[in-house]
């Protein structure tokens, strides 16, 4: 039996960097880190949309993972895409309920520090210039240098 769940419950984009909408208590928190636990820091912007976003102080070269931390008491899903591409599949993502994502249970946190290469191994996110781009590496710039998490709440099954 597959769960459902319901359209995002909120959206955020890093390098753009961000985590919930200014009308709704956060169902997440988002941070950039580096490899040493340190946060990236950020730089927030004004959005049309709702959705908080910031644009990151990075390094090229420096590696980072991104830490999602749920805050509500109810499971999540996350689906994250850096460079417009999904983490866990590597395909060009538009944040929607059917692609591959990951899940967080009530309160936890968990950091992604790449793209998923298989089930035992990851391509390590790092900043670099744009030539050198996973995005630039697929020949689609609609998304580079943008860091992107779109949140979902569980849909229970129907009774039987």
């Amino acid at each position: 039996m597959r769960l459902g769940w319901t359209a995002p419950a909120l959206s955020a984009a890093c390098l753009f960097a961000g985590s919930v909408s200014a009308h709704s208590p956060a169902a997440v928190t988002i941070e950039i880190v580096g490899p040493d636990g340190s946060t990236f820091r950020e730089i927030p912007v004004n959005s049309r949309d709702d959705a908080l976003r910031s644009y990151l102080q990075a390094e090229r070269g420096a590696h980072y993972e991104v830490r999602v931390r749920n805050t509500t008491g109810e499971r999540l899903a996350l689906v994250i895409a850096v460079d417009g591409r999904n983490i866990i599949n590597g395909q060009k993502s538009e944040l929607a309920s059917a692609e591959p994502m990951y899940v967080l249970d009530a309160w936890q946190t968990e950091s992604y520090a790449g793209w998923r290469a298989s089930l035992d191994a990851i391509n390590e996110f790092y900043f670099t210039d744009w030539k050198d781009s996973y995005a630039e590496a697929f020949g689609d710039r609609t998304a580079r240098g943008v860091i992107a998490i779109a949140v979902y709440h569980e849909v229970p099954p129907p009774p039987v």
